[in-house]
């Protein structure tokens, strides 16, 4: 089910072509147009220019959003500026049957939602020129279509069909399209009175074809938010303003079997560097965004209240989020696993990105279910925390959009790879990245007091070594996997002298930062800091870099671990 008005105001779209037939007629074109394959859903932005006999102008930005879920079509537009109407949208439900359109505004100013009923869709929208009417959708026999010729119009080659409605009270006389031949987008249409003169004119811009040739079709992960943030994010703006944009993207192979493909690449405008940023994170929820067929979501604007984004089979919906505001991350995911399942795949915030902290982390589960995984670098968690976005919250999907054409010759392919892989990276295994403390200090590149000292006395007590010692003491795990598909297995589950989880994974960088660099050396100190880090959601890196120039500073005893832990629950409760 396509309808012209979608076809009018799309900018993005996904265009099966059909080869331009000069004996086509007119209700063959429009039937085309309304049957032509755009995918599942589409994205538009829209620009409403109103123009007075004056000529002065008034114009509206707007976004839509369209969902085809087959006997019905879902469509949303929210209003992003100017002031007066920001944050009012409208909905429209499209029907296959002979249903009228179902219609909804939300006005915020009063916060109530009306419903449109069929004898209102006659009244002007927003004060524009364009009825309710137009905003929804006409069938393909309401009108008599009648191909009048074929013409170029802004280099396009066009059908240009007039309609007319087989409804003698129909609020027009007629209405010309002009259709473009090789894709069917409908590219301009007018409006005609009673008395058949020119009423009004809608037009479209600019659409991209995501095809083959699309810069987007074969870009994933950092490749495909840095795009997305060089062509939509203006440079100069705020990074915790409404004009940034988050991206949380998969890879090209994410859904596959192929090794190491199941993660994350979350990207902005930096608040830390107010550059183009990607922090890149594993656990759970990369995969099971791909099989929803997701390569990204991208959040922009900016809530008026903390909310959750749930995907499931039913779609993409918000959840208040209110109760949880300054919750850490393992409660709140504690919480969000009772509540939807232990199998969730869930981003999210901690304290740290709610109060915009610059070095403020995303968060995503481990294949355990702890919050353990973080996109850390350039305070995206930040850029979250601005968007009022706490979590996204996935639910496990019964089957997979991902499609690989031939699984044989793919296998072929990957297992060689996997098994070199794992066959190569055996020591990261047993050892994880912590293996390099002992030699890094060796060679003299181990951050160590505040980065006055490139090796530490004490980097034994550190090291991979005792780190293997006291995970396999405890009965923690070693070999384990980032991600669904990791065949490196370099993380380890670190617990306390009882057993009690602590941590999952400690790595080399948070060694380091909070280890040699604030000169402690106790694994357990040093696992607990990174558990309180992953809770309030803050890099572990940049937070022991700073906690280094505090002491370097005497603003901190070296080595006091104990005002370190203090520290970190005094940035969880946002004190200053």
């Amino acid at each position: 089910m396509k309808t012209l008005k979608t076809l009018i105001v799309a900018t993005l779209v996904i265009v099966a072509g059909f080869s331009a037939n000069a004996q086509l007629t007119g209700t063959q074109i429009i039937e085309k147009a309304y049957t032509r394959a755009t995918g599942d859903d589409q994205t538009s932005m829209l620009t409403m220019t109103l123009t007075n006999k004056q000529g002065k102008q008034r114009i509206r930005k707007i976004k839509q959003f369209t969902k085809d879920l087959g006997d019905i079509e879902k469509s949303i537009m929210f209003f992003q500026s100017p002031a007066d109407v920001k944050n009012t949208s409208f909905m429209n439900w499209s029907y296959d049957s002979d249903k009228s359109d179902d219609q909804w505004i939300y006005l915020p100013a009063i916060k109530k939602t009306k419903r449109i009923s069929s004898d209102s869709k006659s009244d002007y929208f927003m004060g524009s020129d364009f009825t309710y009417d137009d905003l929804g959708d006409r069938k393909l026999e309401d009108d008599i279509h009648k191909l009048l010729r074929e013409e170029t119009i802004d280099n396009k080659a066009c059908y240009v069909v007039e309609s007319v409605s087989k409804d003698e009270d129909y609020m027009y006389s007629k209405t010309i399209t002009w259709i473009i031949k090789d894709s069917f987008i409908g590219y301009q249409k007018e409006f005609y009175d009673e008395d058949e003169d020119l009423l009004k004119i809608l037009s479209i811009k600019k659409y991209e074809d995501i095809s083959g040739e699309s810069k987007y079709f074969l870009l994933g992960g950092r490749g495909l938010s840095s795009q997305i943030i060089h062509d939509e994010v203006p440079p100069l703006c705020d990074p915790l303003g409404e004009e940034n944009k988050l991206i949380l993207a998969t890879g090209l192979l994410t859904g596959s079997p192929f090794p190491c493909s199941a993660r994350t690449s979350v990207g902005g405008k930096s608040p830390l560097t107010n550059g183009i940023k990607e922090a890149n994170v594993g656990g759970r929820p990369s995969i099971m965004l791909a099989s929803y067929g997701i390569r990204a979501l991208v959040l922009e604007g900016k809530s008026a209240e903390l909310k959750f984004i749930i995907i499931d089979k039913d779609g993409i919906k918000f959840d208040s989020a209110k109760n949880y505001e300054g919750i850490g991350n393992y409660k709140l995911h504690d919480d969000l696993n009772r509540k939807f399942g232990k199998k969730i795949g869930i981003y999210s915030i901690g304290p740290a990105g709610e109060h915009l902290m610059k070095a403020a982390s995303v968060a995503a589960n481990d294949l355990e279910g702890y919050p353990s995984r973080h996109a850390a670098r350039g305070g995206l968690g930040a850029v979250m925390g601005s968007k009022r976005i706490k979590a996204i919250i996935i639910s496990p999907s019964k089957s997979s959009e991902v499609q690989i054409f031939d699984i044989k010759k793919f296998r072929e392919v990957s297992k060689p790879f996997a098994k070199e892989l794992a066959e190569s990276k055996k020591n990261f295994s047993i050892y994880g990245t912590s293996n390099m403390v002992r030699g890094m200090s060796a060679y003299g590149g181990l951050p160590t007091k505040n980065f006055r000292m490139g090796s530490y006395d004490k980097a034994i007590d550190i090291s991979g070594e005792r780190l293997h010692e006291l995970v396999t003491a405890r009965n923690g795990r070693k070999r384990v996997p980032c991600s669904p598909t990791c065949v490196i297995k370099c993380s380890n589950i670190f617990v306390d002298e009882n057993g009690n989880h602590v941590t999952s994974s400690l790595e080399y960088e948070t060694i380091f930062a909070n280890g040699s660099n604030l000169l402690i050396n106790n694994l357990d100190d040093i696992a607990r800091i990174d558990h309180l880090c992953d809770d309030v959601g803050i890099d572990t890196i940049e937070f022991g870099v700073t906690l280094g120039v505090a002491m370097d500073a005497g603003k901190v005893q070296w080595g006091d671990a104990q005002k370190v832990f203090e520290i970190l629950e005094e940035i969880k409760i946002g004190s200053k």
